[in-house]
């Protein structure tokens, strides 16, 4: 009697580490063959890495686009509104909420940070992340020269000179063309080829370089 049920026992402990083993087996997420670390989860992770990298830094083009859209169509309705100081604390605070924070996609593309540097060269051709780190640059330059002298004068309504005027306009006018080829880059460049990109790229750059250039005079 004893013997058979030390037998038993036995029986008992090996049927459940048989259980246990094959449970761990079918239920694992590591294929048979392979182990934690492997090339096929690393291939995960990068894709991963990859699908994570498109959407954010897209998603910060958008972002700076509509800041933008708010920048200058809120400057090109300003002559026509009653009340342009109003109008002029949004575009204010629109070129603030754009230059004050600085957009953490831009650093992690330029650094690398956790990316390969051929997913960077595929989401990024040549050229594209410059322009999109020059514009914060080109608007902290108008915000600074251009939009708060000329705030300035209009809660002070006070007349404007003829140069004062027409930096003004040209300040409308370059951020309106900025704008719309953000609104290329936001919308389109899925679509885009490479070469497409790059040439929106460079009449992009050309439009901030003038934009830099513009400066609100003193008189």
């Amino acid at each position: 009697m004893r013997k058979i049920s030390t037998l038993l026992v036995a029986l008992f402990i090996l049927f459940g580490l048989f259980f246990i083993t094959g449970c761990s087996n079918i239920s694992g997420r590591t294929p048979p063959g392979t182990s934690p670390g492997s090339k096929i989860d690393e291939a995960q992770f990068e894709l991963w890495l990859k699908l994570d990298a498109i959407e954010a830094f897209n998603a910060a083009i958008d972002r700076d686009y509509r800041r933008l859209t708010v920048i200058s169509g809120s400057l090109n309705k300003l002559r026509s509104s009653d009340h342009p100081e109003l109008v002029l604390g949004t575009v204010l605070g629109a070129t603030e909420s754009t230059i004050f924070i600085k957009e953490s996609e831009y650093r992690r593309m330029d650094n690398n940070i956790n990316l390969p540097a051929a997913v960077k060269k595929e989401l990024a051709p040549a050229g594209l992340l410059s322009v999109l780190n020059k514009n914060h640059l080109v608007l902290e330059h108008t915000y600074r020269d251009v939009l708060k002298p000329y705030a300035e004068k209009v809660v002070n309504k006070q007349t404007l000179s003829v140069g004062q005027e027409k930096s003004v306009d040209k300040t409308v006018d370059l951020l309106l063309g900025i704008t719309q080829y953000y609104s290329r880059l936001s919308q389109d460049r899925k679509n885009m080829s490479v070469d497409e990109v790059e040439s929106l790229v460079r009449e992009l750059d050309k439009l901030q370089t003038q934009l830099g250039a513009v400066y609100f005079p003193a008189k």
